[in-house]
């Protein structure tokens, strides 16, 4: 009687319960990522948080490729006209020069950088949606590095029964 004490979980509630808490830390995120990269990156779903950071990022980017698609129908659709990345500047509106002597570039553009084939340019907009997305970018990262305390803190919720079953197992482990 007093084994079947000690090994038992509390009920049959409560192993539905412990099944719960597996499911989740099984999905909360890849175990095979985790291995590789060093890092715990929540997948979607696990942390709500994290998710809507993510969301606010790829909701961003997408208005930046949305400008650069208008940029290039306002500039006689042009495909050649892309994104141009450096250290000082990010996204910038790259146009190549036979391009430009078609075309009237709009007012607030900018020059910031150019090559023998090509000139780059910020526009108000572009700098303040950059600032933007870097802002979210900064945050999903700030989230990143907290969702392992957040896991943490979710698996220790549940301490008494996580503490039970591994009592069990042990004076199992200690019987066979």
């Amino acid at each position: 009687n007093s084994l079947k004490h000690a090994l038992s979980l509390g009920g049959e509630s409560r192993v539905a319960e412990l099944r719960d808490i597996v499911s989740y830390f099984e999905k909360a995120f890849s175990w095979t990522d985790a291995i590789k990269q060093g890092c715990v990156a929540p997948c979607k779903g696990s942390d709500l948080e994290y998710d809507q950071a993510q969301a606010d990022v790829d909701e961003l980017e997408r208005e930046l490729e949305e400008y650069l698609k208008n940029i290039r129908k306002k500039l006689g659709g042009d495909s050649k006209i892309k994104w141009k990345h450096t250290q000082a500047f990010k996204n910038q509106i790259e146009i190549p020069i036979a391009t430009l002597s078609k075309i009237d570039l709009p007012s607030d553009f900018e020059l910031t950088s150019q090559t023998k084939t090509a000139r780059a340019f910020h526009s108000r907009f572009l700098k303040a949606k950059v600032q933007e997305v870097q802002t979210a970018v900064d945050h999903r990262q700030a989230l990143l590095e907290g969702s392992l305390q957040r896991m943490f803190a979710r698996f220790d919720t549940h301490y008494d029964l996580l503490s039970r079953v591994v009592q069990s197992v042990s004076t199992l482990d200690c019987l066979f």
